[in-house]
């Protein structure tokens, strides 16, 4: 397995965080940090996430 690697990552089901289509929300993601508008169905992709061994949270904020 690598060190690290990159993803284009999309959270499904979330039940309490709401987007509407073209709506930007803020993410964090250990060190980095960044935007992303949902697309026409509200869903949201963080594009380039680079995935490590270090476990790090995503935090979305409107």
């Amino acid at each position: 397995m690598p060190s690290c690697f990159w993803r284009e990552f999309s959270p499904w089901r979330l039940q309490q965080f709401r987007v509407v289509p073209a709506e930007t929300v803020r993410w964090t993601f250990g060190s980095r940090s960044g935007s992303a508008a949902a697309d026409a169905d509200g869903l949201i992709t963080i594009p380039h996430l680079t995935v490590t061994g270090v476990p790090a949270i995503l935090r979305l904020e409107k």
